[in-house]
């Protein structure tokens, strides 16, 4: 069996690699080892305390590749990444909106007027 969660992180560490090996960077291999880098990286991400999730990292991790091709002059380490790894956001849960009957809201509203009423008359 495949593992999926694998498969995004393959192919997001590919397409980093990618986009800094078009910038031709100082130290950068050679075309020949240019998958074996991939892997390495790959391992080296997967050995990381990071319990990798499509949805919380992939976006960060474009993020750290980008920044990482933005400021470097000469191939960077995985550990340069990782410093420039942004935290995690994680998504607000949503809670749906109340049930509550008109009927109640109204009678509430009624309490409150003659709770209202009652107080103002004391001043």
């Amino acid at each position: 069996m495949r593992d999926n969660n694998a498969d995004w992180l393959k192919l997001a560490v590919g397409r980093g690699l990618q986009a800094l090996v078009v910038l031709h960077l100082d130290g950068g291999p050679s075309s020949e080892t240019v998958t074996q880098t991939a892997g390495i990286w790959y391992r080296v991400l997967k050995k990381w305390p990071v319990g990798w999730n499509e949805e919380l990292d992939r976006q960060r991790l474009t993020e750290a590749f980008l920044a990482l091709a933005g400021q470097s002059q000469r191939w960077p380490s995985p550990s340069q990444l990782r410093a420039l790894l942004p935290s995690r956001v994680y998504p607000q849960a949503q809670l749906s909106a109340p049930d509550y009957p008109e009927a109640k809201a109204r009678a509430n509203r009624e309490k409150i007027k003659a709770l209202m009423k009652t107080a103002f008359k004391q001043f």
